[in-house]
């Protein structure tokens, strides 16, 4: 608040987030008994699990029965404060981004009554969490360091505390009470919860490094407007059909109308393979744009399901409204070709939740989601290729492209090989690691300069090692399978 003398001169009092308080996205607040640090804090702790943290809480006899399922005091451990080291295997850096608490009520995790728009963490509130509390414990909520933006941004709470170090369990954004380093001025819940996880990610994933772009980067990276999923041109099925039927015509070959029949099963459920002019309401919804995306069209695409994937029950305007506002806000980017699946899985997971029986983890919901469509329906929206009755040139041809990937394995081996004998010599000392032949260079006068060239050439042979196994095995290996599964070799 500006006093008046303040305002008398022109000046006003600039108001900035509450820093001893950690507020969740409904406005509920607790203690923050760490606000005196200076900088973001990282802590190093186990791998994560996809294990859901109220599994544990229900559970507690599925961790570790050495561990502590509560940490016994919130100061780091001496392993828990190595993040100027690089992690160990089986262990990660990661960055705090708030609290939970243990078996809160779930009027925590609501809205008050006729609240509708109002900015967190500038205001106290009446009731405010202790951050010391036995019967609702406090725990850390944490996000991994990455090098680049997660398709997901992805929080865990740090349970079962063994040996100096927690395990990672995945838990809701909704259930965390963020620091407010990660806290917006955005005043509705929906904008909130893509805002404070995106303030999260601009500290959890490390600047300069020239990583290539994930898949759905590359997807993204020609959009002015992020938030949209890009559609790929369409595909005239029409012109495709036309062109198929006048081969056939002209040749007469079986082939042809194996293709059209592959076509037309593929168009029966994914949308790309239609006319643009129908399924407004399923083309509206995909697009995942809140502001466009009403009841209206939430009613229309409950009408086009009907009529054209009637197997997909339990459908109402209701659900297709939450469903769409559970995508939006997590970021998911619909592929066309697993949307009746989408459909058919959160209508049959949204089932039981009802206003009396909300979902507590909607991020949960999500990932789960997405794993199933990609499990069950695929990654890949390319059918196979009809190849039912190959012919005996067909075989010599598949055969020529298995003979051809396994020489440039060993032609990738052979060279490897030969560098190195270039570089290093035709010998290798046998059971010997990076600080069995430090020891012995450990009374060299100038003992840093050795040692950094020194684990600077083990560095460099581990990323080579690396690399030539990425590109000389595991890449045409993965390219031999991709040819073998390409072709239909079934009966029908």
């Amino acid at each position: 608040m500006a006093t008046r003398e303040e305002i008398r001169e022109g000046k006003k009092a600039k108001v900035t987030q509450i820093k001893d308080l950690a507020f969740n996205m409904f406005g509920k607040a607790m203690e923050d008994g760490v606000s005196d640090r200076e900088n973001p804090q990282v802590i190093v702790a186990r791998d994560h699990t996809s294990v859901n943290w109220m599994v544990i809480l229900k559970k507690p006899d599925q961790i570790d029965p050495n561990a502590s399922l509560f940490r016994a005091k919130m100061d780091f451990t001496p392993r828990e404060a190595e993040t100027d080291l690089a992690p160990q295997i089986g262990t990660q850096h990661y960055l705090i981004v708030g609290y939970a608490k243990a078996d809160l009520d779930k009027k925590y995790f609501q809205q008050d009554a006729g609240v509708t728009a109002k900015m967190i963490g500038y205001d106290r509130p009446a009731e405010i969490l202790p951050w010391i509390d036995s019967q609702n414990p406090t725990c850390y909520v944490v996000t991994p360091i990455t090098d680049a933006v997660p398709e997901q941004k992805k929080l865990y709470v740090l349970l079962a505390q063994k040996a100096g170090l927690c395990t990672p369990y995945q838990i809701s954004k909704d259930m965390v009470f963020w620091r407010w380093e990660y806290r917006s001025d955005d005043k509705s819940l929906s904008k909130r919860k893509v805002a404070w996880p995106n303030l999260m990610t601009q500290h959890s994933v490390r600047v300069g490094t020239n990583l290539p772009a994930s898949s759905k980067q590359e997807v993204f990276k020609r959009a002015q407007n992020v938030g949209k999923v890009i559609v790929e041109p369409h595909e005239d099925l029409g012109n495709e059909m036309k062109m198929m039927a006048l081969a056939f015509k002209e040749t007469k070959k079986p082939w042809f109308l194996a293709e059209m029949k592959r076509l037309l099963k593929r168009a029966n459920i994914d949308l790309d393979y239609r006319p643009l002019l129908p399924n407004k309401g399923l083309r509206t919804f995909v697009l995942l744009d809140g502001v466009d995306f009403g009841e209206d069209d939430a009613k229309c695409v409950v009408e086009e399901v009907a009529s054209m994937w009637p197997e997909v029950e339990g459908m109402t305007a209701d659900k297709v409204l939450y469903l769409n506002k559970l995508l939006r806000q997590e970021g998911f980017q619909i592929k066309l070709f697993q949307l009746k699946g989408l459909l058919a899985e959160a209508m049959y997971q949204l089932a039981e939740v009802t206003p009396d029986n909300p979902l507590m983890d909607e991020t949960g919901f999500v990932a789960t989601l997405a794993a199933t469509l990609d499990r069950v329906v695929g990654k890949e929206a390319q059918p196979k290729p009809t190849a039912t009755n190959m012919t005996e040139e067909a075989r010599d041809a598949l055969l020529a492209a298995v003979l051809t990937k396994l020489k440039e394995i060993l032609e990738v081996y052979h060279k490897f090989h030969d560098d190195l004998n270039a570089l290093f010599g035709d010998h290798v000392l046998e059971g010997a690691g990076p600080y069995d032949f430090w020891s012995k260079f450990k009374e060299s006068p100038d003992t840093d300069s050795a040692r950094m060239c020194f684990f600077h050439v083990f560095k460099f042979m581990a990323v080579e090692e690396q690399h030539v196994l990425h590109e000389g095995f595991i890449k045409p290996l993965r390219e031999v399978v991709q040819v073998l599964e390409n072709l239909d070799l079934s009966a029908n």
